[in-house]
């Protein structure tokens, strides 16, 4: 296969992890974060049931996340064997963490969150995973560009 070839290879299943597990995760915590910002109208019970939902979806969002850690692994690992170990890498593999660290805090405060009284912890949290999720797609597209920009082969 060429080199160009498995690039694209890798990125497909990049993109894959993004459509099937990351995007779903950040809809459902805008989903709930839209649930706690509003007020609840009419019924106070609907409104719990509906934040209890979207919680609960949110925590199966994030629980498939975690459990595809390894399969995101192997593609940091395909990604240094196509590039070498740059300076990109080094800074996604650390993004990396951060949302790993910030979907364990979102999912503690999920736990907390009957003994709380007001929502404004979780919502700190979710708006903390949701920056760095970006920040991790920001650095997703860095690692791209210099997967398709530097050809440390020299070319197909």
């Amino acid at each position: 296969m060429t080199s160009s070839g498995i690039r694209q290879e890798f990125l497909d299943r990049l993109q894959h992890q993004v459509d099937e597990y990351r995007g779903p995760l950040l809809e459902a915590a805008f989903r709930l974060e839209e649930k706690l910002i509003l007020s609840p109208h009419g019924e106070l019970g609907g409104w719990q049931r509906d934040a209890a939902m979207a919680a609960d979806e949110l925590r199966v969002r994030i629980e498939k996340h975690h459990a595809r850690v390894s399969e995101y692994q192997r593609l940091l690992q395909e990604m240094q064997v196509l590039q070498g170990h740059p300076r990109e890498l080094t800074r996604l593999e650390e993004s990396n963490r951060k949302v790993a660290e910030a979907t364990g805090e979102v999912l503690r405060l999920l736990d907390s969150q009957p003994s709380e009284r007001t929502p404004a912890p979780l919502l700190r949290g979710l708006a903390s995973l949701t920056a760095v999720m970006r920040e991790h797609q920001a650095r997703e597209v860095d690692v791209v560009y210099e997967l398709f920009w530097r050809d440390p082969v020299g070319g197909d």
